[in-house]
């Protein structure tokens, strides 16, 4: 996760924050990006970079 965050940072984009949609059942899947730092954003998880 850290590489994917460090490449979307170095892309010369408007990029602001990564969304990703992740199923709410899906615990699992949640406590891994709530350990990288991504919060709900409504039905999905966003991240500032």
């Amino acid at each position: 996760m850290d590489a994917a965050l460090a490449l979307a940072r170095d892309q010369d984009l408007p990029l602001d924050r990564i969304v990703l949609d992740v199923d709410p059942a899906n615990e699992r899947a949640r406590a891994f990006y709530d350990r990288h730092g991504f919060e709900s954003w409504g039905e999905l998880v966003a991240r500032d970079l």
